[in-house]
């Protein structure tokens, strides 16, 4: 009689364990199946366009490292977009992260998305994914799980994106049924993400849970959710909030086999741009564990031990220092690369920013500027491309080069050279051997505030 269960598939201590290829570094992986979660018009479409995009490109997404060993092929399958509306925002997240013409080229070559909408109001077959084979319109069709197997294959890729779940399926979600659905779809797929919406919010909100407050409490509001938690391997969580006209979308997620991505506020930047991402501005919980790593003068740490060893020397107690690493790391402020870490994006940002404290820890300009954005260069670009960045900036907007295009081209120029100027002045002149006025920066502090012989000072420890 055949066994019903074959030996490989029993675990044995002394073999060598096999790991999963990581997409994204504490967020997905290869074969992975992963429900997005979260109310109608909580931006998880363009929160899953941009996650596509950075895929594509082999670039982090919202401070998660991308680490697949090369760019990958994404398929995103749109049930619910209008064509313009793919367009705009397709074309708005390109311009937001300013791709070059090779990366909008290279873009363009690894991430398709089917406008599955378009194609059933032009009348075009295309089931739900457990519809038996029959007729439809006089015709004889596939079943939903052979015409969707056979759609994978014409368009094979590392990562689909299918959106939404309920119009894949027209099982009942809050039955044992979407477990099953869940499985066919992870068959065929692979590695696969689902945006689901959640049940309809009360009109009450303090009946309603929130994402910042409780991620797990909040996740019990989508439809099926046991059979969804019980299948899916990454849960991730989405909510968008309005709150004094400013608007927020909350993100997070949970694992089966991973630690927890606690919720992250996002910002869209700029605004109306499509780009939702990690505010720059340092959470106050947060702001005395950044300061006592920028005033560390320390460039790199060799592993997170290294960054606890730092902060506990200076009063932070070592659970704390642990949680707050996390934290960071989550913000962009720190980032983990090959089991070092060092500082991150949003942490060079912050050493320019005029702090309301003078300890050049702030939140940056109030109102929003971005030296690096204006000039078009990394955080990390040296002296040497600041300059010439600038210089070509200013001879492109130069006021004089375009005076026969007429006042608006002349009031656009003129704004274009009082950006670059100041951006330059933020970022060039002080790091050069030019004369400046001085600032105040975390490399040139008039004092450490941190100094071990002076430890006049007090961190909050249960944050």
């Amino acid at each position: 009689m055949a066994t019903v269960i074959p030996n490989e598939f029993v675990f044995d201590p002394a073999a060598t364990p096999s790991t999963s290829e990581t997409i994204f570094k504490g967020l997905l992986s290869k074969d992975e199946l992963a429900v997005w979660v979260g109310h109608e018009k909580s931006r998880k479409t363009t929160v899953g366009l941009k996650l596509a995009v950075c895929a594509a490109l082999g670039r982090d997404f919202l401070g998660f490292r991308f680490a697949a060993p090369c760019p990958l092929r994404v398929v995103m399958f749109d049930f619910e977009s209008k064509d313009d509306s793919i367009h705009r925002r397709y074309r708005r997240i390109c311009e937001a992260l300013r791709l070059s013409d090779e990366q909008c080229k290279l873009l363009a070559e690894n991430l398709e998305i089917v406008e599955l909408k378009k194609m059933r109001l032009q009348g075009v077959y295309v089931p739900k994914i457990d519809r038996p084979a029959g007729m439809w319109n006089g015709q004889k069709v596939l079943s939903g799980k052979d015409w969707w197997t056979q759609a994978a294959a014409e368009y094979p890729a590392d990562l689909y994106l299918v959106d939404p779940l309920r119009n894949l399926h027209g099982a009942k979600e809050n039955g044992s049924e979407i477990e099953e659905i869940l499985g066919l779809i992870h068959s065929i797929f692979k590695t696969v993400i689902l945006p689901h919406h959640m049940t309809k919010e009360s009109q009450n909100p303090k009946d309603n849970a929130q994402l910042s407050k409780n991620m797990r409490l909040f996740s019990e509001g989508c439809r099926g959710s046991g059979a969804i938690k019980g299948y899916a391997d990454v849960i991730i969580c989405q909510q968008h909030t309005v709150e004094h006209d400013v608007d927020t979308v909350w993100f997070g997620a949970f694992m089966k086999d991973a630690a927890d991505v606690d919720p992250i506020p996002l910002v869209e930047s700029p605004s109306e741009s499509f780009n939702w991402d990690l505010p720059i501005d340092v959470p106050d919980h947060l702001r005395k564990t950044l300061e006592i790593l920028l005033y560390s003068r320390i460039a790199s740490w060799p592993n997170r031990t290294a960054v606890v060893e730092t902060l506990v020397k200076l009063g932070l107690k070592e659970k704390t220092a642990y949680r707050h690493i996390k934290q960071l790391i989550q913000r962009r402020f720190l980032q983990e690369s090959h089991g070092k870490i060092i500082l991150g994006e949003n942490a060079k940002r912050a050493q320019y920013a005029d702090a309301d404290d003078g300890c050049g820890c702030g939140s940056g300009p109030s109102d929003g500027f971005d030296p690096y954005t204006v000039l078009g260069i990394n955080f990390t670009a040296t002296d040497e491309e600041i300059e010439s960045a600038y210089r070509e900036g200013m001879l492109k907007y130069h006021p004089d080069k375009g005076a026969k295009l007429g006042p608006e081209w002349q009031e656009f120029a003129n704004q274009k050279a009082r950006d670059l100027n100041r951006a330059y002045e933020m970022l060039g002149k002080p790091r050069g051997s030019r004369q400046a006025k001085p600032r105040k920066t975390a490399q040139s502090p008039p004092k450490h505030p941190y100094d071990t012989q002076n430890r006049a000072f007090e961190v909050v420890n249960s944050m």
